[in-house]
């Protein structure tokens, strides 16, 4: 699941997923087929991560995928349903002792935080989640509330000082005062 949380990739796509496409015209898709659309690779590391299990952990992992071209295959080499999904990640998420609410949707509510916490403007961001209005990716950003002081003090004009974790002291305004 590592190329879902470096993405905006949905649960249910990753189960039909295919490299380059899917071409099964017979699959039926909820209100419709999915769109042809491309992703950016918003973090450095990702694009080889990505390459790195298609050409090599994936088939190390699961040896009866090796002639298919399936991206998240079962230990059969067919496609992992979305419930797989689910099990799997909440294993996960158990052994790590997170929450029990959290859920492979969570991943995408996380990957839209953390674009806009890094500067990408909202329409980009829309696009990479593949949202029709920019409304949808609104609500699904939850910014922290370290990223929400940084702006405010960016927009009063005052510094931050990030070993502090609190507004810089000696303000060339003076606005800053004594903590």
């Amino acid at each position: 699941m590592a190329p879902a949380c470096i993405t905006s990739i949905r649960r249910g796509r990753c189960s039909t997923r295919c490299w380059p496409t899917s071409t099964d015209s017979r699959r039926r898709f909820p209100g419709g087929p999915p769109r042809r659309r491309t992703v950016l690779t918003a973090f450095p590391w990702a694009a080889e991560i990505a390459r790195h299990w298609i050409e090599t952990s994936r088939v190390t992992c699961y040896p009866a995928a090796a002639d298919v071209k399936v991206l998240f295959p079962t230990e059969r080499g067919r496609r992992i349903s979305p419930r797989q999904i689910d099990d799997r990640f909440a294993a996960i998420r158990d052994e790590a002792g997170l929450p029990g609410y959290l859920n492979p949707h969570c991943l995408r509510h996380t990957y839209a935080t953390t674009l806009i916490e890094m500067g990408w403007p909202m329409a980009l961001v829309q696009d990479q989640m593949g949202h029709t209005h920019v409304a949808t990716t609104a609500v699904y950003t939850a910014l922290s509330d370290d990223f929400k002081d940084r702006v405010l003090y960016r927009s009063l004009g005052m510094d931050w000082d990030d070993d502090l974790e609190r507004p810089a002291i000696g303000q060339a305004d003076g606005q800053a005062g004594a903590w």
